[in-house]
């Protein structure tokens, strides 16, 4: 009789950290149109400013740099500058609060170019709502 072999479970495969930094590469007119997109977020942070709490502090602390960055990028074209991404999701948030404001707005050819544009580089940017990462295979 032949004794009986071991079976062990295979060792699992060590994960390989393949993050890819985020490159987002915006022209001088969608950089405006961002930029324009600041002051729907700037009202409503403004309408939330007694609100305690540590989100709307955090929120405002990271909108004020994508201000800087994206007045640096509109100054200095062609230079490369980091977002992380908080930084991408107030942009994308401010792209979205602009658009329901220019919906509100009278119908123009203007307008509807703009909220087409809007949609445009929102698409270019993260999901707001991420993915879940996986736990377990």
């Amino acid at each position: 009789m032949k004794p009986k072999q071991r079976r062990y479970a295979p060792k699992p495969k060590p994960q390989v950290n393949t993050h890819v930094p985020y490159a987002l590469l915006l022209n001088p007119e969608a950089l405006y149109l961002v930029q324009a997109s600041f002051r729907s977020m700037e009202e409503v942070l403004r309408r939330n400013v007694a609100a305690p709490g540590w989100r709307l502090a955090l929120a405002a602390e990271t909108f004020s740099q994508v201000k800087q960055k994206v007045s640096k990028m509109l100054l200095a074209p062609g230079e490369a500058v980091e977002f992380d991404y908080n930084e991408l999701l107030i942009i994308r948030t401010c792209l979205q609060l602009y658009t329901i404001d220019l919906l509100c707005m009278k119908q123009t050819p203007e307008r509807s170019e703009l909220v087409g544009q809007c949609y445009q580089v929102a698409n270019l940017l993260p999901p707001v709502l991420p993915t879940p990462p996986q736990l377990y295979d």
